[in-house]
């Protein structure tokens, strides 16, 4: 028998990734992964889910205790390093699609990551070891 931690989901970003995540997970029940709340830079805009969803305060998914996973896909280096930062710095596990923040930041990333929370980096090529 295998075990799927259910995955609750805090979504910083709601363009074209963002919105396909949302598509996906809503079409995929079996993934066991739902998004609690999306945090967007601008409240106003037409956006293709419930209103409920929405909200422009990171607090409400970086504090949230029922948010386990923090879905990154924002294209502002600093304001993703701070999402990042402060979600590894609260035991979230931690997926990240800004390939710059990731280059500027690892270290510091790794510093904050624990044996409780993970870092994935997306769409980064493979590093090879010098010879």
């Amino acid at each position: 028998m295998s075990y799927h931690k259910e995955l609750t989901i805090g979504l910083f970003g709601f363009g074209v990734v963002g919105e396909g995540l949302y598509k996906v997970l809503q079409q995929t029940p079996s993934l066991k992964a739902t998004i609690k709340k999306i945090c967007i830079k601008h409240p106003g805009k037409k956006r293709n889910a419930p209103d409920a969803l929405f909200t422009d305060n990171a607090d409400e998914l970086l504090q949230d205790p029922g948010i386990n996973v923090i879905v990154e896909v924002i294209n502002e280096t600093d304001s993703a390093f701070q999402i990042v930062s402060t979600a590894l710095k609260n035991g979230k596990a931690v997926v990240s699609a800004s390939k710059k923040m990731i280059a500027e930041h690892l270290p510091n990333c790794c510093n904050y990551k624990s044996k409780r929370n993970n870092l994935c980096c997306t769409n980064l090529p493979p590093v090879l070891p010098s010879r």
